[in-house]
């Protein structure tokens, strides 16, 4: 895949989620309270990292082609490092979400705590090798003529390192959308016990889909296919992407009130109303 190739499918996928924020954003303003201050910052920030992520992409990318070597590398680091912390920002709100559709039981969410620790932990363990590395990337460039192909070998991305994060990484944020979706689904077979007209098994299969995050884990396995065949700077930048759509496909659906909380509610009240 060539590099304006690479360049044209951020720019699609950034566009994509730049749309998606706009309505998130306009929702919110027009239905004041319906979404936590904490939940706005969150979504801010996580689209803020996107565009950072796709401005140094862009910036490496340009780099890469001069063949200005070590600031390249200094790039991909930054995007590495802005994916570390969109990873965590998405770990959190999907902990925090996973917490109040359990019931808000402290047990439920005690063992993805501790596995978002240990993934987020390694992966700013690599971030600061990759420092190391890049140290290692100058003293090389002053004394021969590096390719493209050196730097990727010698960047923070490093393949033995990547493969054992991204696995890691892919198990957490399928296990924890795997809790919340099962909750969801729960509760839809529940709704359909008391309000079988009101139960659409489409829809409560998109609510699934949509609410617990999982199209996250789903983008990390073609990243884990493609890894062994394609260089590993140029999936980043996809992943920030990703890690930041899940969240606000979920906030809109909590802003628009027919996340599977709001549904449930509706259905105590209706019950209540005729007892």
């Amino acid at each position: 895949m060539s590099l304006s190739l690479r360049m044209t499918f951020y720019a699609l996928l950034y566009g994509a989620y730049l749309i998606l924020f706009t309505v998130c954003m306009y929702i919110i303003t027009h239905r004041q309270g319906c979404v936590r201050k904490l939940q706005i910052i969150a979504i801010v920030a996580l689209f803020a990292i996107a565009t950072l992520g796709f401005i140094f992409s862009c910036i490496f990318t340009n780099l890469s082609i001069k063949g200005d070597l070590i600031l390249a590398g200094i790039s991909s680091m930054v995007v590495f490092g802005l994916y570390i912390l969109a990873n965590i920002i998405a770990d959190v709100i999907l902990i925090h979400r996973c917490f109040k559709i359990w019931g808000s039981k402290k047990k439920v969410i005690a063992l993805p705590v501790f596995i978002a620790i240990i993934n987020n932990g390694f992966a700013l363990a690599q971030l600061i090798l990759g420092v190391f590395k890049l140290e290692q990337l100058e003293d090389f460039s002053l004394q021969f003529s590096l390719g493209l192909t050196v730097l990727l070998d010698l960047s923070v991305l490093d393949p033995g390192l990547l493969w054992p994060f991204l696995i890691t990484n892919f198990l957490t944020n399928l296990f924890i959308p795997l809790v919340i979706a099962g909750r969801i689904w729960w509760i839809g077979r529940q709704v359909s016990k008391f309000l079988p007209s009101r139960f659409n098994p489409t829809r409560h299969s998109i609510a699934v889909c949509l609410e617990s995050g999982i199209m996250y884990p789903l983008a990390l396995i073609p990243a884990l296919l493609i890894i062994p065949q394609l260089s590993k700077v140029f999936l980043i930048p996809i992943l920030i992407q990703v890690v930041g759509i899940a969240p606000t496909f979920i906030i809109v659906r909590v802003a628009l009130g027919i996340s599977i909380e709001s549904v449930q509610d509706s259905i105590h009240g209706d019950t209540f109303g005729e007892d």
